[in-house]
């Protein structure tokens, strides 16, 4: 069985440095707010800065993009470094740098990419990298080497290359999103399950599956921004009791649940209209594209947002919905709106978190219920990490 894991926070989609340009555009208002938006059901919720620490001293670099965090068993904060390759852990009490493990390169302990973090109860820390499937394990005290865990199968058993962009913990053990890509009458065809990912590098049966047909331009040479909705970018969830929670329709607000066996056994919704994105939710769907090779003048987006932006399982097993807020959002300050849902689906609650964010050069990840991180980086190239905890507003 796989060591018990403490899942880390991530969404999979990294912001990208706008503050310069953003500048210089007027940001609109969301064309609409999550609904029902009143004082009976919306929770405001202020995030106080705890601390904040620079991105670059003698010590270590920092770099601007936030792909993992989490807290881990020594009570110090894990932060995978995508561009560094490796991993920075700062103390909780003042954000101190403690130490770094790994660094990049293909050797033991090093990594090519860095995606995700898992840390397991016996102090090691694990680097995910997408291609090959591999978990890079370090031991958190020092950083030494502590081997590799690599997923090579196909689960369809078509022999297609197998990448995991996105794997958590659950209760009955590792949960991984397993996409592989195969040719089929000519064309790249994509597969994509969400299976149990077992230390011995085979997979159990699926808990949910699409295949996904090579997208294809329009008549203009455009690609449609929507055709590339990404569901392992942190919009899954395990839902504690062995199955998982999945929000597969960008334009609805729709969250199945799916148990052990890929059955559909019920799902969290609510009445929502999508946010019309604003100039600075464009230029943040255009990055998301560049990084997909698609320049801006060969993208047509959509006017409106995905409905989520991240899935995240809560204490009592409590579901909890990052909505997309297409931009700035709907006032100065604002970090997330987030839905909380019951363990059977039922609406509980919904959060307005505000506090110090600036969402041209902020990214943000929750820690846990009371707590997240938040990665500063400017146009400028300064770099900082900031601490904040959750104090509410209201009742």
């Amino acid at each position: 069985m796989p060591l018990p894991l403490r899942p880390a926070s991530r969404d999979g989609r990294a912001a990208v440095r706008l503050a310069g340009l953003l500048a210089l555009l007027p940001l609109a208002m969301p064309h609409a707010l999550p609904l029902p938006a009143t004082a009976a059901t919306v929770h405001r919720v202020t995030a106080s800065l705890v601390w904040e620490t620079p991105g670059e001293t003698a010590d270590y670099l920092l770099g601007g993009l936030l792909v993992a965090a989490a807290r881990g068993p020594d009570g110090a904060l894990y932060v995978a470094d995508y561009e560094s390759k490796d991993c920075k852990v700062f103390a909780a009490e003042d954000g101190r740098w403690l130490r770094t493990l790994g660094r990049e390169g293909s050797g033991p302990g090093e990594s090519r990419d860095v995606r995700g973090l898992v840390l397991a109860d016996d102090g090691r820390v694990g680097l995910l990298q997408i291609f090959p499937a591999t978990l890079v394990w370090l031991h958190g005290r020092d950083g030494t080497p502590a081997g590799r865990s690599t997923w090579r199968e196909d689960p369809s058993g078509d022999g297609g290359f197998v990448g995991l962009p996105h794997l958590v913990a659950s209760p009955t053990g590792w949960l991984g999103y397993v996409t592989a890509m195969a040719m089929q009458d000519g064309r790249v065809q994509e597969r994509h399950w969400i299976a149990p990912a077992h230390p011995d590098g085979s997979f159990g049966p699926a808990l949910f599956r699409r295949d996904v047909a090579q997208p294809e331009p329009d008549a203009r040479g455009r690609w449609d921004e929507g055709d590339y909705y990404d569901i392992w970018a942190a919009r899954w969830a395990p839902d504690g009791q062995g199955g998982v929670w999945v929000a597969g329709s960008r334009d609805a607000y729709r969250i199945d649940r799916h148990d052990a066996s890929g059955a559909v056994i019920g799902c969290a919704t609510r009445e929502y209209d999508p946010v019309v994105r604003d100039p600075l939710g464009r230029e943040q769907a255009l990055a998301r594209m560049a990084r997909k090779n698609k320049d801006r003048d060969q993208v047509r987006l959509r006017p409106t947002a995905p409905v989520v932006r991240s899935l995240r399982l809560g204490a009592d097993r409590r579901l909890w919905v990052d909505l997309d807020l297409g931009g700035a959002g709907p006032a100065p300050g604002t970090i997330t709106w987030t839905d909380v849902f019951a363990a059977d689906g039922q609406w509980l609650r919904q959060l307005q978190v505000t506090g110090p964010f600036d969402p041209a050069t902020d990214q943000w990840r929750w820690l846990d219920d009371t707590s997240l991180l938040v990665l500063r980086s400017t146009d400028g190239g300064e770099v900082s990490l900031r601490l904040l905890r959750l104090e509410a507003d209201g009742p």
